[in-house]
């Protein structure tokens, strides 16, 4: 046995520090080393397209831009606490194409959307978020466009007003469906149009990799690019959206 008699007290409560701090300090590297490769990957990719690569302590953050010139943000992050069907999610968005909804794509999951309000309470549900009433306007007006694949259609639901009914066709169903091979493929996406602009999201079982984010900016500029654009963007008027919009 080991006879510590001279070594001076401090150096053994260091010691002792220093094994217990290591250890988990040396654990957390080892079980987030894939994460932290895969982020040094996507600072990379994103340095050579352009982007800029903003990390933060939930994820990432990237500001870029389509080839047309079309500003977009990406975001990443984790899954809600409630939500163990995905753990990371990846979520892109283009502030210049906000408009009324009249578009969107969600997952059929055995959830019906929610039932249109009537116009009367659509109208009082407006003080408080016009952004809310406009989503009930649009389920209200708004009919299925299936892509033709069935494959996809069987997967997801595209609801859309007459002017964006064509916006996903088989193309694009198809680039959605089947992302390169050394991405993260999405349990799901989900697409729609709002006042704060369109948005495209990808649920992901784990983190991305740099060739995840690629494709969905590609696949979202892609997305973009079918939408008409709008002539008056709605100006948050109801006290909810006000709050939203202070902290875009």
């Amino acid at each position: 046995m080991t006879d510590l008699r001279g070594v001076p007290h401090l150096a053994i409560l260091g010691a002792m520090a220093a094994l217990c701090l290591g250890v988990p300090i040396l654990l957390f590297l080892l079980l987030t080393r894939g994460q932290r490769r895969a982020a040094n990957e996507i600072r990379k990719g994103s340095a050579l397209e352009g982007w800029r690569f903003r990390g933060r302590s939930e994820g990432f953050q990237l500001d870029g831009a389509t080839r047309a010139g079309m500003p977009w943000e990406m975001t990443s992050g984790n899954s809600s606490e409630t939500e163990r069907r995905w753990s990371a999610e990846l979520n892109l968005r283009f502030r210049t194409l906000g408009g009324e909804t009249d578009i969107a794509l969600t997952p059929r999951d055995g959830k019906p959307l929610p039932a249109a309000l009537a116009p009367a309470a659509e109208a009082r549900l407006a003080r408080f978020s016009g952004t809310l009433a406009g989503a009930s306007k649009f389920l209200r007006e708004s009919h299925e466009a299936p892509t033709g694949i069935a494959e996809f259609d069987a997967l997801y639901e595209v609801r859309a007003t007459p002017n964006t009914r064509n916006a996903v066709n088989a193309a694009l169903a198809r680039r959605i469906l089947h992302c390169p091979p050394d991405a993260v493929t999405p349990h799901s996406v989900v697409a729609w149009r709002d006042p704060f602009g369109f948005h495209f999201h990808a649920r992901l079982p784990i983190e991305p990799n740099w060739t995840t984010v690629n494709w969905l900016a590609a696949t979202g500029e892609e997305f973009a690019s079918r939408l008409p654009a709008v002539t008056a963007v709605p100006v948050p008027t109801g006290w909810i959206d006000r709050i939203f919009a202070a902290f875009q």
